[in-house]
């Protein structure tokens, strides 16, 4: 999780302090931010009645959550296909 958005907002309080130190971490190590999750209640709520909120119906309740949960699934799911695209072994 990387910040908290207030509901009805889109500025990202940063509670656990600034991103800029680990993404210059990330950096230094030659690693790639795949996403930033916010914090946001609905994710506990829905993973612990057994729902996680990447499969809420699209059209009733997007949460920023929801959006960067999806994007990571993407961009793992195109660096695996990239990775099996180019390796020659089985």
């Amino acid at each position: 999780m990387s910040h908290f958005l207030c509901p009805g907002s889109t500025t990202p309080h940063y509670i656990f302090g600034p991103p800029q130190p680990f993404h210059e971490t990330c950096s230094d190590l030659s690693l790639d931010v795949l996403a930033q999750i916010p914090i946001e209640p609905a994710v506990s709520a829905r993973g612990d009645a057994g729902s996680p909120v990447v499969m809420l119906d699209q059209e009733k309740e997007t949460g920023e959550a929801r959006k960067a949960f999806l994007g990571l699934g993407e961009e793992v799911w195109r660096r695996l296909f990239k990775n099996a695209a180019g390796s020659s072994s089985p």
